[in-house]
């Protein structure tokens, strides 16, 4: 079986970038206050470790999140336990009756899913809207053509004191298509004993 985000990248996800989770649980509280709508369902999907959820939650609304991540998952159970979540790729998830659904962190862009057809996506967007209640909201985000400015790829890393992220991109303009290779590291200590 394929491993989508496994231990140690969950990880490093988790701990090292979810400022754009952050951001948007304050941004879609806002939409939701602005409507006056104050208590809901709200379907996270690609919910990763659970940040967006958290702050969801914390907001008084209940949450139901999906990934394709076993891994990010059973974090996101630890941060939110009273919420639900389950794994599964988003593409064929059922999406219930709700009044937000969520998909941030470019979780649509991700090719690795077999089930990330252009058909799938459709059906995708056809679903949320008949979940959708009435003024319902779906925010999400996608990683467009044109992220590599003037250049055919590009490099970049993150380092901290146990993990680091070594990032290759590379964009075929012709295809469309932006490719990374994610290289990570993690320092895990472990306790060894020692039998006499």
């Amino acid at each position: 079986m394929t491993q989508f985000y496994s231990e140690d990248l969950a990880y490093i996800h988790d701990v090292g970038f979810g400022e754009l989770a952050e951001n948007s649980a304050s941004f879609l509280l806002n939409l939701l206050q602005q409507q006056e709508q104050k208590k809901g369902l709200i379907v996270d999907l690609g919910c990763g470790s659970g940040i967006l959820a958290q702050q969801l939650y914390r907001a008084g609304y209940e949450v139901f999140g999906i990934d394709i991540s076993g891994d990010l998952i059973a974090i996101a159970c630890q941060r939110v336990p009273r919420a639900k979540f389950h794994v599964e790729s988003i593409f064929t998830a059922n999406i219930p009756a709700c009044i937000a659904v969520t998909a941030i962190g470019e979780c649509l862009n991700y090719l690795f899913d077999e089930n990330n057809t252009k058909t799938q996506r459709f059906n995708l967007f056809q679903r949320v809207y008949e979940a959708l209640d009435v003024g319902g909201l779906f925010l999400f985000d996608i990683a467009e053509p044109g992220r590599v400015f003037g250049e055919e790829s590009y490099r970049n890393f993150r380092q901290t004191e146990d993990w680091a992220v070594l990032v290759y991109g590379e964009e075929n303009q012709q295809q469309k298509r932006l490719t990374r290779w994610i290289t990570t590291f993690r320092k895990v200590w472990r306790t060894l004993s020692m039998d006499n």
